[in-house]
């Protein structure tokens, strides 16, 4: 059987990527320009791809094929009834090789593995391409290309609905998701969906109950990066929000929001 050829003729204008056929360029190429062809028949909203239209067009019709035989629970797609399987098997198929501990799902393993953050990785990546400005270096070119963007500021991949202008594509396509209100990531144990994987991940950690960030100074941990760097200020005395109208400053957000309605109050 014969492979794809190695050259792929079809090139971006925008971007170093390239494909084999006109098809994905054009695919592709909305990406940039943030064209969007498919629209839905019952709402206002439209896709940039088919597949995009297919699974938002389920919210409608709410089509769940996929239907747990032990729980009745169902899912829009194949993969979130696999998932989902796991919960009423015993079986645990993602093993941690530092710890042995095992997880059901590989999103669980993922989320775990940060606790052993600070090990050196097994296979360490040979990084041979070199950025000339800061000495970082990458395993491959392309990489390099895109990081280099840090330093020229070259910021390529622009939003047609706001202006907003981002060094990579992969920033401008969860962006775009503030506009179109996509929620691609959804849970498989429970019917939340969400716009960006990371968000997806600290999600599953209410339901494996894992709290992987660690406080060095206290016992405190949590289940978000956020919620400790939050907690942090307790111990370094960090007061990062200030009143635009007095001197005062507060280490939480919330709690600026509160002292701001005594000046509001001044003015009535």
């Amino acid at each position: 059987m014969r492979g794809k050829p190695d050259y792929k003729p079809y090139k971006c204008a925008k971007c170093p990527k390239a494909f084999y056929s006109a098809a994905s360029l054009n695919s592709h190429e909305r990406i940039h320009t943030g064209e969007k062809p498919y629209k839905c028949e019952h709402c206002p909203r439209s896709f940039s791809w088919s597949s995009a239209l297919k699974e938002h067009v389920r919210i409608h019709a709410e089509e769940r094929h996929f239907t747990c035989e032990q729980c009745a629970k169902s899912f829009y797609q194949k993969g979130g009834l696999k998932a989902h399987m796991r919960v009423h098997a015993i079986e645990r198929p993602f093993t941690c090789d530092k710890c042995a501990k095992s997880f059901k799902c590989l999103a669980h393993l993922r989320s775990h593995l940060r606790v052993h953050s600070e090990d050196k990785p097994l296979t360490p990546k040979v990084k041979i391409f070199t950025c000339e400005q800061c000495a970082k270096s990458f395993p491959i070119l392309h990489t390099l290309q895109r990081h280099m963007r840090v330093h020229t500021g070259e910021k390529p991949f622009r939003c047609d609905q706001c202006g907003v202008a981002f060094s990579q594509a992969c920033q401008l396509q969860k962006h775009m998701r503030t506009h179109t209100g996509e929620k691609p990531f959804s849970c498989s144990q429970c019917s939340k969906a969400f716009s960006e994987r990371s968000s997806l991940n600290d999600h599953f950690r209410t339901h494996t109950g894992e709290k992987p960030f660690s406080c060095t100074q206290c016992s405190f941990s949590c289940n978000k990066s956020n919620s400790l760097r939050r907690h942090m200020r307790v111990h370094t005395g960090e007061k990062p929000y200030r009143c635009a109208v007095c001197p005062k400053s507060y280490s939480q957000s919330g709690d600026l929001k509160i002292h701001m309605k005594v000046h509001i109050r001044e003015n009535i």
